[in-house]
């Protein structure tokens, strides 16, 4: 068993620590770089794992897998069909290495997707939970870094020397170790729902301190980062926190405070002279929130509501109402948002996004019927993208969104998979299956991700942290159902 601990944290080490702060020196090949090192990291420990399986069958331990109450097999199962569908959508295509290693994309190849299936498995059930806390601080360390460095990277300061040779027109495009400003976009989407969650339910006050900081350097980089990708995630994943509001007053309290903190944020970075120049290369929603006084207004109305979220009545209607009012008026945003976007949507949309989803149906229509069930490969778009990239003077190598990657890569079936698994766990939320608030740190994280996703393309670093926050919500619906 101390073997299989010891896997279960390097594994954990991997994916946390390892993989998040790995850079090199050419910015482009970054999801590349990060891709190959958990490649090479994972084939060792599972090596390791299955030396320390055989031994364990030798000596006629037992190694049964139970299935404890309380966890979403449905999902799992859905997860099993997916790495199977990817790795046949990768030897029915002419060239398997390259479909299988995903070297022709961003290293999320078969081997990627399978391998991180058998990771969310192992450590399910190597994990022991007595060690949770431990990955908790793996993760606060790792962020802490990548925050400063993109705090710093956005007041012009290379702090690693990553920008080096770099086009002047896209120094502010890549942000800390993680590269492009929309792969961060996913980080983002994971890392902040956890810290702001871990805020609200953190009893100690020196615990809760250091999580409420780290809820604020995300927020610093959520404005700096300057993709709104991230509103939409933060936008759709609040549909799944508002209804804690109305078990205790305290979460609308600490809500309160992180609202101001969100307005600070926007003055000081508006306002600051080391900011400057990245404001002014900013386009999207951030831009329009600094170029206006909404980080004085934010701040207006989250500090007062702060301080007087104890008083009553003001915390009675607070738990009955305000709940109910902001869900409506956050499903109004995204329907508003929605309607926008399909008015306005054209070539140009998303940093040509448009283009890129327009050709990627013309692809799809295109496609033999094999292809069009099982996809072309995962990661093989890149010849197919040839010419939008000739086009554009861009090498274009994915689809930058989720489900037309894998309705591309994967076909029908790889598409239906991914919607079955993602709606397999929203319906689990309105079971009241994730009804404990600590549980909600974990499943917020993978809602954020799941919204974002639909506007970029997933990479290794994100991926493989969505299959640990999965994993850590699996035990702890299993901890709550012992």
């Amino acid at each position: 068993m101390k073997a299989k601990c010891t896997i279960s944290n390097l594994i954990f080490s991997l994916i946390l620590i390892i993989v998040p702060l790995y850079f090199e020196y050419f910015y482009f090949n970054m999801s590349q770089a990060k891709g190959h090192v958990y490649m090479i990291g994972i084939f060792f420990l599972f090596l390791a794992a299955a030396i320390t399986q055989l031994v364990c069958q030798f000596k006629k331990k037992n190694t049964e897998f139970h299935r404890e109450k309380g966890s979403f097999f449905f999902t799992e199962k859905i997860l099993i069909i997916f790495g199977g569908i990817a790795l046949i959508s990768s030897l029915f295509y002419e060239s398997f290495p390259y479909a299988f290693w995903g070297t022709m994309g961003w290293s999320v190849g078969a081997y990627t997707i399978i391998t991180l299936i058998l990771v969310y498995f192992l450590l399910c059930k190597w994990t022991d939970r007595q060690k949770v806390s431990l990955y908790k601080k793996m993760l606060v360390v790792s962020s802490l870094i990548i925050f400063i460095i993109g705090i710093l990277h956005s007041a012009g300061i290379d702090v690693l020397y990553m920008h080096d040779g770099i086009y002047e027109a896209q120094w502010f495009d890549y942000i800390s170790t993680i590269g492009h400003k929309n792969w961060y976009v996913g980080y983002l989407s994971l890392v902040f729902p956890f810290f702001y969650l871990s805020f609200l339910t953190a009893r100690e006050k020196k615990t809760k301190w250091i999580y409420g900081f780290m809820a604020e350097l995300s927020l610093w980089n959520m404005i700096l980062c300057d993709s709104d990708g991230i509103y939409l995630a933060m936008a759709f994943c609040s549909l799944f926190i508002v209804p804690l509001f109305k078990k205790s007053s305290s979460y609308i309290k600490d809500t309160s405070l992180m609202v101001t903190g969100y307005g600070l944020a926007l003055l000081l970075i508006g306002h600051l002279p080391v900011f400057t120049l990245k404001v002014q290369a900013m386009e999207g929603i951030s831009r329009q929130l600094l170029a206006n006084p909404w980080g004085f207004i934010i701040s207006v109305i989250g500090l007062p509501a702060y301080i007087l979220c104890d008083k009553k009545p003001l915390k009675d209607i607070a738990r009955s109402y305000l709940g109910n009012i902001l869900e409506a008026l956050i499903a109004l945003l995204l329907l508003g948002y929605l309607g926008y976007t399909l008015f306005h949507f054209d070539d140009s949309w998303g940093t040509y996004r448009g283009e890129i989803w327009k050709t990627s149906m013309d692809i799809y229509r295109n496609l033999p019927l094999k292809s069009k069930l099982i996809g072309v490969g995962p990661e093989m778009l890149k010849n197919y993208y040839a010419p939008l990239s000739s086009h554009r003077s861009l090498m274009v190598l994915v689809s930058h969104s989720e489900p037309i990657q894998i309705l591309l890569t994967m076909g029908l079936s790889g598409l239906l998979c991914w919607l079955l698994g993602w709606g397999s766990l929203i319906y689990q939320y309105f079971k009241n299956t994730f009804s404990d608030p600590e549980q909600m740190a974990y499943y917020l994280p993978m809602m954020a991700y799941l919204a974002q996703s639909l506007v970029n393309s997933a990479i290794t670093t994100n991926v493989a942290l969505l299959c640990v926050m999965g994993v850590l919500l699996r035990l702890q619906i299993i901890h709550k159902a012992m």
